[in-house]
């Protein structure tokens, strides 16, 4: 029940109940929501509830080790006091201690942690199957004229998609035992590789690149104890995340690249939003507005109406924008400065878990591979959050696995600590019976 469980909600988040429904802009998401999806969701909360009831004890030190989860979920919570939408904020919050709890609920169940990676890349390669076949059989359907969306809402969420499947695939390869299988995974990945590329998704294919070519190698030769190289490979991929993030904010080609030199490159389409953004922050730099209560609001309170920017006068278009495609600007926005620390602390944490973590897992590929995967999807998100808004942000699919990570991520490492401390303890001496000594 619970492998069903978490491969539902993947397939939810990561394609979710519309296939080939073609969205041109925003996600979907309105300040009505969606009855069906809601529904979906609401079943999958009472499931995972009753799992967290089967299993207490485990349930209990998962939230233990998640305190810092608990903390931004808790102020998520309290913003509805000074919310501008009191109604928007206690739904949304809500949805987030629903995926909370299915997070929990999975990671309490499926054990130990490399199963349940495995159920998460079996669940990703069989929904990357699909857009590959769906590609190929029905390419009328899978095409757009800005790229490869395949069964998705959006190119966009095809390309975010890729990126997660490859993250969770990519590591099972030195995984699974049989030679057949490891082909078969290997054949996958470069096919979600070209399918990542068809997808034209700027951000998602950018972030791929930094993490294979830069993220990746820096973790492998820190592991292996070459500090120095890992340091140096660590400013190329600084050096690659710059370029990636200067060339998606201001909208530059390998033309505008040539005319920085003289100045003449224009700046163009986020910096707007982040200008409006910056606005906001400066309104209420504390508390913010209140979790989702910024974005995905009724028409009349759109955050964009009555500001100038390339949306004027394009009234239709300007509703289908819906964050502003910066992750930590957004959280500034809903939770002012509180959320921003309360994020901090959580990635704090994270880095602190994933490094126990590293130094417990066994030296061999096979146990190192699914660590190396997840470090590279969390650090992938956060930098896709350059770009993008996900980072506890309403309805966003790779924040939902972010958290479904992070669960896993803190409970893996209270597991370690609990196994190094029962190492650590000292062998207790049998007692004798004094009859035994007479004798």
């Amino acid at each position: 029940m619970a492998t069903a469980l978490l491969a539902a909600l993947l397939v939810y988040e990561l394609i979710g109940i519309y296939p080939f429904m073609r969205l041109e802009g925003g996600s979907g998401v309105s300040a009505d929501g969606d009855p069906r999806r809601r529904l979906l969701l609401l079943s999958m909360f009472a499931v995972a509830l009753v799992l967290c009831f089967a299993r207490p004890y485990r349930v209990l030190q998962l939230l233990k080790a998640c305190w810092p989860i608990l903390i931004v979920l808790g102020l998520m919570a309290a913003s509805v006091v000074w919310s501008r939408f009191p109604d928007l904020t206690i739904r949304r919050t809500f949805v987030y201690w629903i995926y909370f709890t299915i997070a929990v609920a999975a990671v309490a169940w499926i054990r130990p942690a490399d199963r349940f990676l495995a159920v998460c890349a079996t669940t990703c390669a069989a929904a990357l199957s699909v857009d590959l076949i769906a590609t190929v059989v029905a390419p009328g359907r899978s095409w757009t004229p800005i790229g490869l969306a395949a069964i998705h809402l959006h190119k966009n969420m095809a390309g975010i998609f890729a990126f997660i499947a490859l993250a969770f695939i990519g590591p099972q390869i030195f995984v699974a035992r049989n030679p057949l299988v490891r082909l078969a995974l290997a054949g996958l990945f470069v096919a979600g590789s070209v399918f990542l590329l068809l997808t034209q998704s700027k951000n998602s294919i950018g972030v791929f690149a930094i993490t294979l070519v830069g993220i990746l190698p820096a973790l492998i030769l820190l592991r292996a104890g070459r500090g120095s190289t890992a340091l140096v490979v660590s400013l190329i991929a600084a050096a690659l995340s710059a370029a990636f993030f200067i060339s998606g904010a201001l909208d530059l080609s390998l033309a505008n690249w040539v005319e920085l030199g003289s100045g003449d490159a224009s700046f163009t389409g986020r910096t707007d939003l982040w200008r409006v953004a910056l606005y906001y922050i400066s309104e209420a730099p504390f508390v913010g507005d209140g979790f989702g209560a910024h974005w995905s609001v009724p028409d009349y309170a759109h955050p964009l109406r009555d500001k100038v920017g390339w949306w004027t006068g394009l009234y239709q278009l300007m509703l289908r924008y819906n964050q502003s495609h910066n992750g930590y600007l957004d959280l500034a926005i809903q939770l002012g400065l509180a959320g921003v620390i309360a994020v901090l602390v959580y990635l704090a944490a994270l880095i602190v878990a994933l490094g126990r973590i590293f130094r417990g897992t066994r030296e061999t590929i096979g146990a190192a591979a699914p660590v190396y995967g997840v470090a590279c999807l969390i650090t992938g998100i956060l930098l896709m959050n350059i770009l993008e808004s996900s980072l506890f942000f309403p309805a966003a699919a790779a924040g939902t696995v972010l958290l479904l990570v992070s669960v896993l991520v803190f409970g893996w490492s209270a597991d370690l600590r609990a196994r190094e401390a029962r190492s650590a303890r000292p062998a207790t001496r049998p007692r004798v019976s004094r009859s035994a000594i007479l004798r």
